[in-house]
């Protein structure tokens, strides 16, 4: 719900259709990651392994130029080789990697959770607010879930991302649905 951080009431009704748009396409890769939620989890660790190589390898380029200008790289080089690193381990051993993103995770759907709410409560006089409060408690609730069995998190990754994108997608959708309405 990151998405509608920082907007008002009416740069949100602006963008009705591409709010509806983006409400069904998370809907639809959630149904998608529920339906396959161990898949999913490790969807979701490879990206993240992959990621942190990419990093590395950006963050390695950043020290070279460093050092060709005369300056030190070597805070660069530590961090580049930290990220590498990282990421080779997860894409090693990604049982492993999806226990360890399942924390993360958890923090990931907290710290959603209270945005949303603060948002909902920022849009409260807008018509459809009570959808996003309704999908950051349940933000927060996933939360709770992940912390009470980190280790069920072979599949628990993706079926509680894949929760997380069909409540917010179906969030997204209703609220400009109920804009339409409120515009007619």
């Amino acid at each position: 719900m990151i998405t509608l951080v920082g907007m008002d009431s009416e740069s949100i009704k602006a963008r009705k259709g591409r709010v509806m748009l983006v409400g069904v396409c998370l809907f639809l890769l959630g149904a998608l990651a529920v339906s396959m939620p161990f898949m999913a989890s490790l969807a979701v660790e490879t990206l993240v392994g992959w990621l942190m190589v990419s990093a590395g390898v950006v963050q390695a380029v950043s020290g070279y130029r460093e050092r060709r200008q005369g300056r030190s790289g070597a805070g660069d080089f530590l961090w580049a080789l930290l990220a590498a690193m990282t990421g080779i381990i997860l894409l090693a051993k990604p049982l492993s990697g999806v226990v360890t993103l399942t924390m993360i995770l958890s923090v990931y759907f907290v710290l959603e959770g209270v945005f949303k709410v603060f948002t909902a409560l920022k849009l409260r006089g807008l018509v459809g607010w009570g959808w996003l409060l309704v999908s950051g408690v349940l933000s927060l609730f996933l939360a709770g879930l992940i912390w009470h069995n980190l280790f069920a998190a072979a599949w628990g990754v993706g079926l509680l991302v894949g929760i997380n994108l069909l409540f917010t997608g179906a969030t997204l959708f209703a609220l400009g649905l109920r804009l339409g309405k409120e515009s007619s």
